[in-house]
């Protein structure tokens, strides 16, 4: 679930704040292993600058804001054993988009 819209304090300047939401799920095709829910906080702005032709966009993205620990997937092979993988710790980009 996201919001997004442009914050009045600025104008050309919009934000967004959301939640990404995972339940339960196996980590492996045989469900020999369960992977517990997790839920991320994200957040970000944009600008924009310039009109029709020529309009360039900076965002800023923000993800998992409280960096919190989750696994996003693993595997399990009966007797070679397996792994989790853990989500990206707090993390922040930098985008430039030109249109023309």
């Amino acid at each position: 679930l996201f919001l997004d819209g442009p914050l009045p304090v600025v104008p050309r300047l919009a934000g967004n704040i959301g939640i990404f939401v995972q339940g339960d799920r196996f980590a492996d095709n045989r469900e020999m292993v369960r992977l517990d829910g997790f839920a991320r906080l994200d957040a970000g702005l944009r600008y924009t600058l310039g009109r029709d032709r020529g309009t360039y966009t900076v965002r800023l993205n923000l993800e998992n804001l409280t960096d919190r620990r989750y696994f996003v997937g693993g595997f399990f092979t009966p007797g070679f054993g397996g792994g989790l993988y853990y989500g990206a710790p707090f993390q922040a980009r930098l985008s430039i988009q030109a249109g023309f």
